[in-house]
């Protein structure tokens, strides 16, 4: 129903991966193919598998960890399929706005830790359902956001600038349309 990574280990117990899934077609996506050769209806009712009751989504149908990663791969790859009858749309918007922590940031699950990871990753999926506007606590997100630059991008409160948080914070300002201006 989806996309692996490498067969390595014993196949009966190898199955698609949501993350596989995307990347391979945003791979694919970025070198111009049409999806023509991908079965698209396996992938989306793969999608409808991997969805929790709560809305948030797996990595794969069996034993996995569940969070805002796998909600945004599943709103993704129903995007560039522009097929969106793979999951619960409302349910799945009900979770991404569920993970919003104390100082305005968002979790990887509901009550964790914010982090400039799952910030993108809900801030994307929202953009990409046309619900970003639907974001409580908008300014205080953009406050958590805007205070993770220390010189670099932290992607956390209290810890260092790394190169991949500058992807994560300055993608979620950007799509959540922050413009950066020089002096």
């Amino acid at each position: 129903g989806g996309f692996t990574g490498p067969v390595e280990f014993d196949t009966r117990y190898h199955e698609s991966h949501i993350t596989m899934t995307y990347s391979a077609l945003i791979t694919l996506a970025i070198l111009g193919d049409d999806f023509s050769r991908v079965n698209k209806r396996a992938v989306i009712n793969n999608l409808r598998r991997l969805q929790n009751e709560d809305g948030s989504f797996r990595a794969v149908g069996f034993g996995s960890e569940t969070d805002a990663r796998f909600l945004f791969c599943a709103v993704a790859i129903s995007f560039m399929l522009q097929d969106w009858s793979g999951f619960n749309i409302e349910k799945a918007k009900s979770f991404a706005l569920s993970v919003q922590s104390h100082d305005g940031g968002i979790g990887l699950l509901p009550g964790q830790e914010s982090h400039g990871g799952p910030t993108y990753c809900i801030c994307a999926a929202l953009a990409l359902l046309g619900s970003l506007d639907e974001y409580p606590g908008r300014d205080y997100l953009e406050r958590f956001l805007i205070n993770r630059q220390i010189g670099g991008f932290n992607g956390r409160i209290n810890k260092p600038p790394d190169t991949c948080y500058t992807f994560w914070v300055g993608g979620a300002l950007q799509v959540l349309g922050m413009r950066f201006h020089r002096p």
